[in-house]
Parts: C-alpha cells; structure tokens; sequence
C-alpha cells in the first residue's frame, strides 16, 4: 500500500510542473505534501479509496490548470503593451564584428541579383545559354550562401547574429520552391504530385512557423530579426518580377545593389541601437519595400479586368515584416508565464 501512495504521490508531483511558474513556485511544495497526506489518510480505507482520491484530483486538474494560466495572462498582459516593448529594452548584439555578420544577407541578395542582371541584361533568348545560366547562377548563389548560414546556425543553435540568416533561409526556401512550382505550373504540371504538393505546403508552414515560434520565445526583438529576414527575402522577389519574361527589365533589378546596402544598414541599426531606432528600421524597411515593389508593378501590363495582385503583395510584405515583432509580444510573456524567464 505504501507503494501505491509513494508512486501515486509521484504522478501528482509531475502533473504540478503543469502550473504557471509563480504558481508552482509557491504552492506545488504545499499541494503536494497535502496530497500526499490525503492518500495516507486515505489507505486505511483500502485501495480503492486511494485510487477514487487520485481520480479526483486528476479530474479537477485540467479546470485548475487553465485558471491559473488564465489569471498569470491576465496579470502579465494586464500591465500593458508599452511593458512589453519596453522590457529588456537595453538588448543589443554587443560585438560589432556580429553586427555587421547579421546585417548581411540584404547586402549579399542585392549585390548578387544586380551583378546577375549585368551579366544577363538581355532578353534570354537573345543570348547564349552560358551566359544565361552564368548570371541565373550569380542570382541564385546568394540565397544558397544564406541558407548555409541559416543551417549552420540552427547547427550553432541560433546564435544572436544569425536571426536574420534563419530568417532568410526560411523564406528563401518558401521562395525557391514556389518559382519551381509556378515554372510547372506554366505547363499544367504539379510539383511532384496533388497530394505530395500539399504536403510540401503544410511542411514549409511549418518550418517558418518553428522559425517565428523559436525566436518569439526570446522577445520581439529577436523575432523582429527574423521578421526582417523574412522581409530582405521577399523585397528581393520584386526585382525577380522584373527581370522575368516579357519584361525582361534588368535595369530595375540594378536598383537591388543599394537597395540591399539600405537594407543592411536599417539590420545593423536594429541590432545596434535602441527600440527606437528598432521601429525606424522596421519602419523603413516596409516603406522601401513598398517602394520598390511599385516601381516593378509599373511596368506591368495587366489585361483590363484581371485582378491585381499590387494588394495581395503588399499584404505578403507587410505581414512578413511584422509577423516577429507581434508574435514576440506575445511570445516571452508566455515564455514568463511558463518557465519565469
């Protein structure tokens, strides 16, 4: 019967850790002992009795758990959104050497799909194949050195530097397997399959999902990193609009040199500076990108009653320029609520 009780009481131990940090951290001691004075009273009665005491409050656990954490958001969002952009307001990567590692991948995009462009600079099959796939190569070369940096910091567990290069990689990915989509799509073929192309949709959901969740928990600040990966990705997917057929404007796409320079500036003063300087560079980068993806649908010329697409993508550009910052709002108080860190 002892046995029972020391392993039943063992059960309820683990299911405590369930609680809110502050809550666990002053009560879960207390509960537990009573708990565990409750079976002993209990076994005088028989098995039966400390099986129907278990179930007890294993069943009003679920009720009690919810509450709590309810109550612990409730007190943690309930001091206010300034609170929670204001807290570790000093954050900042210390090193300028990380800073400036950071603050590349825009720089790298930029000058890769530029030099790309030069290289090409006419229609494509007006000039010789070599000189085709050598300028795609150039194009493509950057986005694979930032999803190598973005692997090997997810290998370093993602180092303060590297926000931006898992950002990137994460959105560079979703961006390369769309292309590829869209190519065979040209041709009424599916990626791989129907059922394999959802699959594929549900898995890089999912990987940028990891990506945001990951670095919310840490706080907006390193979320917005992220974010600004994601937005240094998609930004550079405009000058790609301009250099595809019928279009063929590898002029506009020189612009992606000192567009990309910008953009590594705002990254250095987002990691460098105070929160204020954090929302100018945020700021910013969205009025840039909004800039040069205008410049590009100029040149569109949609047949007259075809939807454009200038809203849905300025959405996308919005919404994956901000989709850190607000999910690491809401991410270290959960993070606080959860483990008290």
């Amino acid at each position: 019967m002892n046995l029972t009780v020391d392993r039943l009481s063992r059960i309820y131990a683990l299911l405590t850790l369930l609680y809110p940090y502050d809550f666990r951290r002053d009560f879960a001691s207390e509960m537990q002992a009573v708990f565990q004075e409750k079976l002993n009273a209990a076994k005088q009665a028989g098995k039966w009795a400390l099986w129907r005491d278990f179930w007890s409050e294993l069943h009003n656990l679920p009720a009690a758990i919810l509450t709590e954490y309810w109550l612990a958001f409730r007190d943690t969002f309930g001091r206010g959104i300034m609170f929670l952009v204001t807290e570790d307001k000093s954050w900042r990567i210390e090193g300028r050497r990380d800073a400036i590692i950071a603050s590349l991948p825009p720089m790298l995009m930029g000058f890769g799909v530029a030099l790309g462009a030069l290289v090409v600079w006419e229609p494509w099959h007006t000039i010789p194949r070599w000189r085709l796939l050598t300028g795609f190569a150039i194009m493509m070369l950057p986005g694979l050195i930032i999803g190598l940096g973005g692997l090997w910091a997810l290998i370093k567990r993602i180092p303060p530097w590297s926000h931006t290069w898992v950002g990137g990689a994460g959105m560079g990915l979703v961006l390369f397997v769309k292309t590829i989509a869209e190519e065979r799509a040209d041709f009424g073929l599916p990626l791989v399959s129907p059922v394999m192309d959802v699959v594929i949709l549900i898995l890089l959901l999912f990987i940028l999902s990891v990506i945001i969740g990951v670095s919310a928990w840490q706080g907006w600040r390193h979320a917005g990193m992220v974010s600004l990966g994601f937005a240094t990705m998609a930004g550079m997917a405009s000058f790609s609009m301009a250099t595809a057929a019928p279009f063929n404007r590898y002029d506009l796409a020189l612009l992606a040199a000192p567009v990309g320079l910008v953009m590594a500036s705002l990254i250095y003063l987002f990691v460098r500076k105070g929160d204020g300087g954090r929302v100018i560079a945020i700021l910013m980068y969205g009025l840039m990108n909004a800039i040069v993806f205008f410049i590009v649908a100029s040149i569109w010329n949609l047949p007259e009653g075809d939807p454009s697409p200038v809203i849905p993508f300025l959405i996308v550009l919005t919404g994956a320029l901000l989709v850190g910052p607000i999910a690491g709002l809401i991410g270290k108080p959960v993070r606080r609520v959860v483990q008290g860190s």
